[in-house]
């Protein structure tokens, strides 16, 4: 993760305001890059069909509900989940899902379709509760405010009125929101529409502590979105630190992480143009036992007692060196351990620094084989 990241899209937040989403590659069957139709503005004064806090729909048994949006004033991530009977075979409730599809979307009260492209992926969660993400870049702009009708198929036929439904989503275009010095997660009342979470804010905390030089940097944004860095499909906060708090000042240090927006936990971590790689080492090689070592306080500090057991019982540790800006080689260890479904990862380089850190579902890993 850490050497594929580029400063345009760390941390799920683009440095000139756009989120991207990665890992979506699926187009509906038939949906063309864009849709033969013009955006009708809405009438002055005239009223919006009202919009549902979690827009839900239910045909035949089976419901979507709309649980996060992110809108930027082009692009739209949905996230949402679909509840299947129980009754059905999860192999059928599984092809079912994936199959319903949302589209041909309306502004307010326009009945035109708004030209748009994009794409759509739905994965298990458990039995027959599944979660999907809907990618939409639109052709014209949009309002900053508006409620968005979404078309839902539940079957082939997209026209059938048996098996077709509509979401009302609420949207305001998101904004990334500048706070203070110091890596402070309390963003400034009137620039942030909505605050970190307290449990977000916490599992910050700790990784300052557990990496102080995280300390000295200045958060430049934060953003919500409804997939991870690596393509899951699960909510997060995304966080960015610059050491100057300018993107243009090339050749500084910056970071980017991501947290679980149900849980809080840290889901994944980089950093970039640390002391090691803007400066010769302390030392050009570490042992073994150097790594292992940091790995294991690393842990502590993130995740506690129980998961260090595991490291300490289960760990392996590979020595490497890594490439920087093309040009800087230095020497790093990574350290990774499998428990409880999921894989943790840290890279330590060779001054003792994170360098990054990762928590993936062992099953988003077998999907990517």
């Amino acid at each position: 993760m850490g050497n594929k990241r580029t400063p345009q899209t760390i941390g799920g937040l683009v440095l000139a305001g756009v989120v991207t989403v990665a890992g979506i590659t699926a187009a509906l069957p038939g949906e063309t890059s864009t849709v033969q139709a013009a955006l009708a503005k809405t009438a002055t004064g005239a009223q919006t069909k009202a919009a549902q806090a979690s827009p839900s729909v239910t045909v035949n048994g089976m419901t979507v509900t709309v649980n996060e949006v992110f809108y930027d004033g082009s692009r739209m991530d949905i996230g949402y989940a679909i509840q299947m009977p129980k009754t059905q075979n999860e192999a059928e409730a599984l092809k079912m899902a994936q199959n319903i599809k949302l589209w041909q979307f309306t502004v307010d009260n326009s009945d035109k379709p708004v030209p748009y492209k994009g794409s759509q992926e739905v994965e298990r969660v458990n039995g027959n509760q599944f979660k999907g993400i809907r990618n939409i870049e639109f052709t014209e702009p949009l309002p900053d405010k508006f409620t968005l009708h979404a078309k839902v198929a539940f079957g082939n036929d997209v026209t059938d009125p048996k098996t077709t439904g509509e979401l009302d989503i609420p949207v305001a275009k998101q904004q990334k929101s500048g706070v203070g010095a110091g890596g402070s997660a309390t963003p400034a009342p009137d620039k942030a529409k909505e605050p970190l979470p307290k449990h977000v804010q916490q599992n910050y905390q700790k990784l300052l502590e557990a990496e102080p030089l995280l300390k000295g940097l200045k958060m430049t944004g934060y953003s919500k979105s409804p997939m991870t860095d690596n393509g899951q499909i699960r909510g997060v906060w995304g966080i960015v630190l610059h050491e100057t708090g300018n993107f243009d000042d090339k050749g500084k240090m910056f970071a980017a992480m991501q947290f679980d927006s149900t849980t809080g936990e840290l889901l994944d971590y980089g950093s970039f143009g640390s002391p090691t790689f803007r400066e010769e080492p302390k030392k050009s090689t570490q042992t073994e036992a150097f790594y292992r070592q940091k790995a294991a306080e690393f842990f502590q500090k993130l995740l506690g007692d129980e998961h260090v057991k595991q490291y300490q019982k289960s760990g392996t540790l590979e020595i490497s060196m890594r490439t920087y800006n093309k040009t800087v080689e230095r020497q790093t260890g990574t350290a990774q351990f499998d428990y409880k479904g999921e894989r943790f990862q840290i890279v330590v380089d060779v001054n003792g620094y994170l360098h990054t850190y990762n928590r993936i579902p062992l099953s988003h890993l077998l999907k990517q084989r």
